[in-house]
């Protein structure tokens, strides 16, 4: 690929999908039954907000990251900027978050596993060993190198898309404009903005990738915050 479009393009096309994929997660499932009571102007100006104010957050959190050297985490930049205390509290709060992502995703990709064991070879083990082998399968990746994550986010990301379109494109004939818009008299109310955004913020949240991007990439902030950008466009 390098060849084709330059090394430059291949380094930003898999930063960003490393952010892509980090925000795109179950909690963007939830977002039809949050934005329910706001119907659609609300909702895309909600989404709209939130983007925006994650990226700003990102690149916040790059700029600082940059003061330090590749490979530090988020606990040594609170702990050199913030003290001990703020550094102790994000770090329950990190670890909680990272705590319940972990679990969530374990426990669906055990669930893809056990079904596909059973649709191609008809057996069915049990989801302990079946979340033990999402589970070790992840970690190599992972162990592997940051570049293999690069390339498995960027294929991973292709079929999401893929079939994010195949599932939506019996709807999309269906939909009513005036319906959407408010124009048939249903609209949303502004109160219900106070309930979604939790949900909203947190499905663009990627926000601990940051320090990965800065170790893969090393200190070109240009790219870097091209990545953070196009990544984020892509979830939104």
């Amino acid at each position: 690929m390098k060849f084709i479009f330059g090394e430059g393009f291949q380094r930003t096309l898999g930063g960003s999908m490393m952010v892509a994929g980090t925000a795109i997660g179950a909690g963007m499932m939830a977002l039809p039954m949050t934005s329910a009571g706001m119907w659609f102007n609300w909702s895309m100006v909600l989404m709209l907000l939130s983007w925006f104010c994650m990226l700003r957050a990102s690149q916040a959190i790059l700029e600082v990251n940059l003061l330090f050297e590749p490979g530090d985490s988020l606990h040594t930049l609170v702990q050199n900027t913030l003290g001990s205390f703020w550094s102790v509290l994000n770090g329950f709060s990190v670890a909680f978050v990272l705590y319940t992502l972990v679990y969530a995703y374990v426990s669906s990709g055990g669930s893809v596993v056990q079904h596909a064991l059973q649709s191609s070879w008809g057996i069915t083990p049990p989801r302990v060993l079946t979340s033990l082998i999402f589970t070790i399968l992840l970690t190599a990746c992972v162990w592997w190198s940051s570049k293999a994550v690069d390339r498995l986010s960027a294929i991973l990301m292709g079929g999401m898309v893929i079939t994010f379109l195949l599932s939506i494109g019996g709807m999309i004939g269906q939909a009513r404009l005036d319906s959407m818009l408010g124009l048939d008299g249903q609209s949303g109310e502004f109160i219900f903005i106070f309930g979604a955004a939790s949900t909203y913020l947190t499905s663009f949240c990627f926000h601990a990738s940051v320090p990965s991007l800065i170790k893969y990439l090393g200190k070109d902030a240009r790219t870097i915050n091209s990545c953070l950008r196009i990544g984020t466009v892509i979830a939104l």
